[in-house]
């Protein structure tokens, strides 16, 4: 959208002007969002949601595709909040009863073998 085309639908100029301006308003708005949430989905967030309601939203600027002062509150964040954010560490995994596929292929040879 532009003025060019705003003014061919027969619109004041001052109308067209206020109306680019909401529109860019508007997209500004949305990229800020988009790069938000990747930018949280970077840095481990659970829940982006529960992440971006925790942030001084006042405290960012976003110019040319990049927020400032978002990665000075993420690590506040991750200090405070570990649990809002994923971790380099292993999870572990519980062991069932009987064992794992493995033991149980391994106990089928071991059968087979002893022609059981």
């Amino acid at each position: 959208m532009n003025l060019e085309f705003l003014s061919g639908l027969g619109l004041e100029e001052e109308i067209c002007a206020k109306i680019l301006e909401e529109y860019q308003r508007e997209c500004d708005k949305s990229a800020f969002s988009d790069t938000l949430q990747k930018q949280l989905e970077q840095a481990g967030a659970k829940s982006v949601k529960a992440v971006s309601a925790l942030l001084d939203q006042e405290g960012l600027t976003f110019e040319e595709g990049e927020i400032s002062g978002l990665s000075e509150q993420l690590t506040a964040l991750k200090e405070a909040h570990p649990y809002l954010f994923e971790t380099d560490l292993p999870r572990a995994v519980a062991s069932t009863m009987g064992g794992g596929e493995r033991e149980r292929s391994l106990f089928s040879v071991i059968r087979s073998a002893a022609g059981l």
